[in-house]
């Protein structure tokens, strides 16, 4: 079985035949999960080739899956799941269940997806309105059901009848087991070898223009355990990462040519870009060659800033740092912040994270020093390892308490216990009017 064909770059696809990297079959089940343009006949034909001819596999339990002793027993679990929900898909049925179509299309940013297009009560009638169109690359047919809060989604090119990327809604009547299987691949993390190195412009061609965080070309520092320097990072990827951890970092340019450090996901998917920067993000080049070596700090500096007096007008801002950076930099007045105290979740959009008591500690001084205002405080009780600095999460509350800081806490911890211990505490101290519930 050539399992190179399921990786998604070509760049990485290459290297993995050059150095006749072997998988096992954890690694190729994943593989062939991931690909984006294998079909579901096929990909279950890889998957039960994995269960007759490859040596089996345990994987162990992770933050966001459970232990499968055996690789084979859970493909054969997840085909047989497969073919239940497409049978149920390509089934008209009296349960109420209507369909709905949407499109994606390429346009020079990448690919976006259309908004759902009317509500038809037989597959075929779906299939007769969708209209086919040279800028549209794929299609989502949705089987949802009135009386039920379920769905199942199928995506599919539509020239070559050829179905992919089952998925279905979190919200369908599934058992637990059935649950935690649909998300079974998602969980898995690996630590693939690919031919990038530090300072190499690369990118993922499926999102060519830099006209949105993290797309277009950049200059990585590394890809997965590459590009993390701190050794206790690794470590905790290595135990506890899924497949959201497999990501690629380093500077990436906004279409002004100012850059900015991020990661993205996913970096199996990542290729060498195939051409000079031009225009404003030429900015990438100087980095490039700073980090390979190439180059001295003081002519990269120089270059930069040539760069940038050509293109950039007055209203450049700084974009990739969020508020408190810039308040503490002078370039912004102080305004509010969210901390979301926990070891493993992470963190919403717009919340500050910190994975310990003491690094809380330390955050809720320096807002109070410079004039932030803290509107939440989202509090895990559990905190793990992170616990060895400053103690679980009620240790915070008990310091607030002292301190007579009653900022507004939202628990979100999983152990009713100490739920139960941090919300009296919680009502016994805090005023009523700054109370909030989860």
């Amino acid at each position: 079985m050539d399992f190179y064909r399921f990786i998604n770059s070509k760049d990485i696809r290459e290297y993995h035949r050059e150095i006749g990297y072997q998988y096992n079959a954890a690694e190729a089940a994943w593989l062939v999960y991931q690909c984006k343009d294998a079909g579901v006949n096929e990909k279950h034909t890889a998957w039960r080739w994995i269960i007759d001819n490859m040596e089996d596999y345990e994987v162990g339990e992770r933050a966001n899956y459970r232990t499968y002793s055996s690789v084979k027993k859970m493909l054969q679990e997840y085909i047989k799941l497969e073919d239940r929900l497409l049978g149920e898909f390509f089934t008209d049925d009296n349960s109420f269940g209507v369909y709905s179509y949407s499109e994606m299309y390429r346009d020079k940013n990448g690919f976006e997806w259309s908004d759902d297009d009317g509500l038809y009560t037989e597959l075929n009638k779906c299939f007769e309105a969708i209209k086919k169109d040279e800028d549209i690359v794929r299609y989502r047919i949705i089987k949802r059901y009135l009386d039920k809060n379920k769905e199942i989604s199928v995506t599919f090119d539509f020239n070559e009848k050829h179905y992919f990327n089952l998925d279905y809604d979190a919200n369908w009547d599934a058992t637990k087991d059935e649950e935690k299987l649909k998300r079974a691949f998602m969980g898995m993390w690996f630590d693939f070898p690919t031919p990038f190195r530090k300072g190499d412009i690369i990118w993922n061609p499926e999102w060519p223009s830099n006209r949105h965080m993290c797309s277009g070309p950049f200059v990585t520092l590394g890809v997965g355990l590459e590009g993390i320097e701190n050794e206790s990072v690794k470590e905790n990827i290595r135990k506890y990462g899924d497949d959201s951890d497999m990501t690629a970092g380093g500077y990436f340019a906004f279409e002004n040519g100012e850059i900015y450090r991020e990661v993205t996901h996913n970096y199996m998917d990542m290729e060498f870009y195939p051409k000079r920067p031009e225009g404003a993000i030429r900015t990438l080049i100087p980095i490039s060659n700073f980090l390979r070596g190439q180059i001295d700090l003081d002519l990269c500096v120089r270059a930069y800033h040539k760069i940038m007096m050509e293109t950039l007008d007055n209203d450049a801002r700084i974009l990739d740092y969020m508020d408190e950076g810039l308040v503490l930099a002078g370039l912004k007045e102080a305004e509010n912040i969210k901390i979301w105290l926990d070891d493993e979740r992470t963190a919403p959009y717009d919340y500050y994270h910190c994975h310990s008591v003491n690094e809380a500690k330390n955050k809720i001084r320096e807002c109070e020093r410079f004039g932030m205002e803290i509107t939440e405080i989202n509090c895990d009780h559990d905190l793990g390892d992170y616990a060895n600095d400053g103690g679980d999460g009620i240790k915070l509350i008990d310091w607030l308490a002292e301190r007579e800081m009653f900022y507004p806490i939202v628990i979100h911890t999983m152990n009713p216990v100490g739920r139960d211990n941090m919300q009296r505490e919680i009502d016994r101290y805090w005023p009523e009017q700054v109370r909030k519930s989860e």
